[in-house]
Order: C-alpha cells, then structure tokens, then sequence
C-alpha cells in the first residue's frame, strides 16, 4: 500500500514539474541564447503635433494644439541628467544587465501566478520599451513573458542609448504629452535638450503614475518624488553632492498661481491654451 502511494506521489510531481521544467528550459533559451530573431514592427503612436501660425514677418500669430502631443527628438538631444534620472528612478541595472533582470521577472511572475492576476512589475527599461513598442497594453502573464523574450531578443540587437531614447520617446508624461519632447514643451516650454537636472527629475518621477504624480493637478506628491528621484540619482552615484542640494533646493512651483516665485524654483506651465491674435486672417 506504502509503495503504491509513493509511486502515486511520484507520479504527481512529475506530471506537475515536467511541464514546469520544460517551460522554464524553453524560457531560458529564449531569453540567453543567442537565437536568430527578428523583431516585430513598431506599433503606431501618436502623432499629432503642435501647429504653429506665423505672418510674412515671422510672428506668431496662433497656436494650435490637441490634447494628445507627440514631439519627435534627435537622440543627440537627450541631456545625460535625463538619461541618468531615467536610469536611477526605473532600472538602476539598465546599462549592465541584458534586457530582462530575471530575478525581478521571476519574483513578478510568482506574486502573479499566486494572485492569479497581474500585481508586480519587474520590469526593465527594455522590457517597458518593448510592452509600448510591440505588445498591446494588457498586463496579463502572457504579455510580460513575451515583453521579457523581446527585451531580450531587443538587447542583442540594439545598443542600451538607442533603447532609452525610444523609450523616452514613447513614454507617457501625462497631460497628453506623449514622449520627452511633448514633455519637455508642455511642462516647461523648453526644448528637451535645455532641460535641467530638476526638470529631468521631476519629469522622470511622473513615469510611474503620470496621473497620480502631475506637477499641476498633484504638485504636492510631484515634489516629493522628484526629491526621490534626486536622492537616488544622489545615491548611485550619479550627480555630485553639489549637484544634488542646488537640485533639490528648485521646488516645484506653478506658474500663474498666488503664490511668489521661489528665488530657486522648477517652474511648471499651465497648458498652452488655443490662441490666436489674428481669427480671421488665420482662417
């Protein structure tokens, strides 16, 4: 009887850890082995852009703007600070690893599989890239193991600068602005290459819950997290002690609101309204 029920158990684990098994050696090499690959078309994003109206003498004479901004950007023209923030705040390996940080993919993937839903991220830059570039927007336990196989695919073909600056160029920064450079005029209205350490901070905190962490409907919870931004860029070694406390010392402030301009502030602009000075000429 005793060995029947051994021979039962054993039956059990290995009907159950055979698939697991072959599961994860097919994982693994797909994600380590150098495979040929080739990786899917870039999905559409937004394109619209703002227009600007001028007269035969070069003045502005209107604006017009949809709510959803896309503003392309050179890759020359994102300032290291940016590029550092970025790093710290969401993927402090990004530059080491090779698309995918596996312990943190498999820790996700078990908090999942036990909640029998999506509840933990995980993810790398790459893999963030790859979920925005490739895959729908369903955060479901399929679509992160076939981020993480395209993170990885992905890193063997194109340099980690290349992948953060078409990251950036698709992330949304909430407020309708999609990618840095839409980021980088509604916030501040500046191109991205002008943007200071603060203003890479701030914008960079506001990734992770572009919603929860606006600047101008949350200015509150923004500060606080562009100090943790700061801090770990700080902490990694990744701006100087004088850096960080000048950085630090530029509180976000709004633009137009009752409050005195800070002599050192981050100062963030209302969006742009529609506007024209000439109606029926630019008609």
């Amino acid at each position: 009887m005793k060995r029947a029920v051994r021979l039962l158990a054993a039956i059990v684990v290995v009907a159950v850890l055979t698939p697991a098994i072959a599961s994860g050696v097919v994982l693994g090499s797909l994600l380590f082995l150098p495979l040929p690959a080739t990786l899917p078309s870039v999905k559409e994003g937004v394109t619209a852009r703002v227009t600007h109206v001028y007269d035969s003498a070069d003045k502005e004479i209107a604006t017009f703007q949809p709510f959803d901004t896309s503003i392309p950007v050179q890759q020359s023209d994102i300032p290291v600070v940016l590029k550092q923030a970025v790093v710290a705040s969401e993927d402090k390996d990004f530059y080491s690893h090779g698309g995918v940080d596996l312990g943190a993919t498999l820790r996700a993937l078990w908090a999942d599989i036990n909640n029998k839903r999506v509840v933990q991220g995980g993810s790398t830059i790459t893999q963030q890239y790859a979920k925005l570039a490739f895959t729908d927007t369903k955060r479901t336990i399929s679509s992160k193991i076939r981020e993480a196989i395209l993170a990885s695919q992905l890193d063997r073909q194109v340099d980690k600068d290349t992948v953060l600056y078409r990251y950036l160029g698709l992330v949304f920064f909430g407020e309708g602005a999609y990618g840095i450079g839409a980021a980088a005029e509604s916030y501040f209205h500046k191109p991205v290459s002008k943007l200071t350490l603060s203003e890479a901070a701030l914008l960079t905190g506001v990734i992770p819950a572009p919603s929860r962490l606006s600047p101008r409907r949350h200015p509150v919870q923004a500060e606080a997290r562009r100090k943790v931004v700061l801090k770990l860029m700080y902490e990694q070694k990744r701006v100087t002690k004088r850096a960080y406390d000048q950085a630090v010392a530029q509180k976000l402030w709004l633009a137009g609101s009752a409050t005195p301009q800070p002599r050192a502030a981050t100062v963030v602009y209302p969006i742009e309204p529609q506007e024209t000075k000439q109606p029926w000429f630019t008609d």
